[in-house]
């Protein structure tokens, strides 16, 4: 054991090791998701765990709480055609998939040895509690997400195609903007947003073309997403810092992103430290399209 404690603190010893290895193990069912997304062709868009965030080209060694719970974000290049059924549903069992194969492995490890290690029983326990999570289906975990996928429901889908095109570099905002139209979907309504944002922060003769345009989504995730980066552009025009853009600023999303944190201290301190964590993070905003609109940022703030 760890720690050979008495009573109730034995009882918190047991349950802080679950949780501790149940994070570890986490980082095993985003591992999946990735093998399997590989497998079928995907690409990273970025990974996170307890162990930090992976991108496609950089590492980072630290991840907000938020992120450490775990995310793998994939897309499908677009010369490789749209994702079918069974790519997504492979993709989506692919993290549980993992978990069981410790599982198995270290129930197999213990058999053959014929002995016992709390460490390992602790790393079945964390797996089979994430499995558990995983694998029955409730809200929007994988095993819900595949159910719906099976009776038809093309959501999932549409959504992995549209974040496709988003996140594919051989993909620009004028093919966005051109191969895709407005629907009731906001996911996709975003997306065609956002590419505009990147054409038009592109020149600076253009900006004013972000500060007018409006976004009206019921998802407060993606309706703050845009704004913010409207205000930024706004910034980057007047050089002036209002109520509306310190509201979107004192979001609780900027401080899971250092890229974000970055971008609002150098508005609020013009600091050049803040430029080079903007650089030197900018891969955790995701998307390769995010990406390009940061890199318009710091262009506009030369």
């Amino acid at each position: 054991d760890f720690i050979n404690p008495f009573g109730l603190s034995l009882f918190f010893s047991f349950i802080a090791q679950i949780v501790l290895f149940t994070f570890l193990m986490v980082s095993v069912h985003e591992f999946g998701h990735y093998v399997a997304g590989r497998l079928v062709g995907f690409k990273l868009i970025f990974l996170t765990s307890i162990l930090g965030i992976q991108t496609p080209k950089k590492y980072y060694a630290r991840a907000h709480m938020n992120l450490s719970t775990g995310y793998t974000a994939m897309y499908k290049p677009i010369r490789l055609g749209q994702c079918t059924k069974k790519e997504i549903i492979f993709f989506y069992l692919g993290g549980g998939g993992f978990n069981l194969l410790f599982i198995l492995l270290f129930i197999c490890i213990s058999y053959v040895m014929d002995f016992q290690i709390t460490t390992l029983n602790y790393v079945i326990l964390a797996n089979i509690c994430i499995l558990s999570v995983t694998y029955i289906p409730s809200g929007n975990n994988d095993m819900a997400k595949v159910i719906k996928i099976f009776k038809g429901d093309k959501e999932d889908l549409i959504n992995f195609n549209i974040q496709s095109l988003q996140a594919d570099p051989d993909s620009s905002s004028e093919e966005i903007i051109n191969k895709t139209m407005y629907t009731d979907n906001e996911l996709t309504n975003s997306i065609i947003d956002l590419a505009k944002i990147e054409l038009y922060s592109r020149d600076e003769k253009n900006i004013k073309k972000i500060k007018n345009m409006h976004f009206n989504y019921n998802n407060n995730e993606m309706q703050w997403q845009l704004k913010f980066f409207q205000k930024i552009f706004e910034y980057s025009d007047t050089k002036i810092i209002t109520p509306s853009m310190e509201k979107v600023f004192s979001n609780s999303v900027v401080g899971e992103y250092s890229v974000l944190s970055n971008i609002v201290n150098y508005i609020y301190t013009h600091d050049k430290k803040s430029i080079e964590g903007i650089k030197k993070y900018i891969h955790q905003i995701g998307a390769n399209n995010k990406v390009k609109i940061v890199e318009n940022f710091l262009k506009t703030i030369k």
